[in-house]
């Protein structure tokens, strides 16, 4: 209906700013305007062409009081996609997935739910989650979350060469053509990816990748500056840079920190900040944040390498 492709425009253009601006009431205005936007259409086309772009926006900036709102918005499968999310930002994965199944019953073809599967399925480091997020790629490429998913698979697997041809792909299409958290988490992934190709490669390969990694952390710093993603590369950065570089313990050591308190899911952060402590000669400390790190996931990559002294990404003497 006009109504809805309207409100549609109207959310598109202002929700993000308004949400990451406005008081708890127009929140919830915005919240209720996204389901109400999709009223007049049928439940299947709701639920293949809602944005989800706009979607992961509001639940980028969404607080837990806020989450609760949206709780009291009618369910649509929008708002179930949004309060999956929100779930899956908890580590609540059975929850998570059974709001991203009730999407995908009114529209099995539904990509925004496809993908939240197989992101849980990335994160409970289950066999087939590459295959599945390769397909949703090839069904339709302009879904940029499925791309971050990707490419921390290729990450873990220390295939940083095509970790970062997979970003340079979606960062190519610019800022816009994904939500602003996805766009800072594909910035900080590169980043990283360089660093890792940079430390394991030849004299040329230190000098192209390496050049790159703390501007693409800028950038990301410039947009989301409170990110636990941003927080994480740059801890992580100032961790494992040379010493003759400019390595700055006590500074990896503050940033981590943060990580960890935005995020206190984070299990790369907290391996990271136990090796800063490390370094900086308090072994009681690294045990001890190497203990909640395996708590949180003893299949994490960088919980088995360091744990196991591999050191394959990185060990800070």
């Amino acid at each position: 209906s006009i109504f809805a492709i309207h409100s549609r425009v109207f959310i598109g253009l202002y929700a993000g700013e308004l949400f990451r601006n406005s008081p708890m009431i127009m929140k919830f205005l915005i919240i209720a305007c996204l389901t109400v936007s999709g009223v007049f259409a049928a439940p299947a086309m709701r639920a293949q062409a809602f944005d989800w772009k706009q979607a992961h926006e509001l639940v980028e900036t969404c607080s837990p009081a806020q989450a609760e709102l949206l709780d009291a918005v009618p369910a649509s499968p929008e708002t179930d996609y949004m309060r999956a999310l929100l779930l899956l930002r908890a580590g609540q994965h059975e929850a998570a997935a059974g709001l991203f199944n009730r999407v995908r019953a009114v529209a099995p073809d539904n990509i925004p739910a496809q993908w939240g599967l197989a992101e849980i399925s990335r994160q409970r480091h289950a066999e087939g989650a590459a295959a599945a997020l390769q397909q949703l790629i090839a069904v339709d490429e302009s879904f940029a979350p499925a791309y971050i998913s990707l490419a921390y698979l290729y990450f873990c697997r220390r295939q940083f060469s095509e970790c970062g041809a997979l970003l340079e792909t979606l960062l190519r299409r610019g800022r816009w053509a994904m939500d602003t958290g996805t766009y800072v988490r594909a910035h900080c992934l590169y980043s990283g990816a360089k660093g890792m190709a940079a430390y394991w490669g030849g004299p040329v390969a230190k000098m192209t990748n390496g050049s790159v990694v703390l501007r693409h952390l800028k950038i990301a710093e410039s947009i989301l500056p409170n990110s636990d993603a941003v927080a994480f590369g740059m801890g992580t950065y100032y961790l494992l840079l040379p010493p003759l570089l400019g390595r700055d313990l006590d500074r990896a050591v503050d940033l981590l920190e943060k990580a960890v308190a935005i995020n206190p899911l984070f299990t790369d952060a907290w391996v990271r900040l136990a090796q800063a402590y490390r370094a900086k000669g308090n072994e009681e400390k690294f045990e001890q944040l190497m203990a909640r790190a395996c708590e949180l996931d003893p299949d994490n990559v960088l919980v088995q390498d360091i744990s196991s002294g591999q050191c394959r990404f990185i060990c800070v003497p």
